[in-house]
């Protein structure tokens, strides 16, 4: 498990970045942000997919019916 997960984000994201560009703390903050409602939203969807399917566990089977549309979402 990640220690920290903004650090985490943030090392990712400057991989993907130019050497010579840095992200200014406020737009780490609304990637983390947005990463956190990303992650309870798709929780939130599987956990009612399993439901529906009358299981008590959610498995990789409910995260992938549901993630498309928790994307889509989040795509703005």
């Amino acid at each position: 498990m990640v220690k920290d997960p903004a650090r985490k984000i943030r090392k990712v994201m400057q991989r993907h970045l130019p050497p010579d560009m840095v992200l200014d703390a406020s737009v780490e903050h609304l990637i983390y942000m947005n990463y956190i409602m990303f992650i309870e939203r798709l929780a939130e969807e599987s956990n009612k997919a399993a439901q529906t399917n009358k299981k008590n566990k959610i498995t990789i089977d409910e995260i992938m019916e549901v993630v498309e549309n928790v994307m889509q979402e989040f795509r703005g």
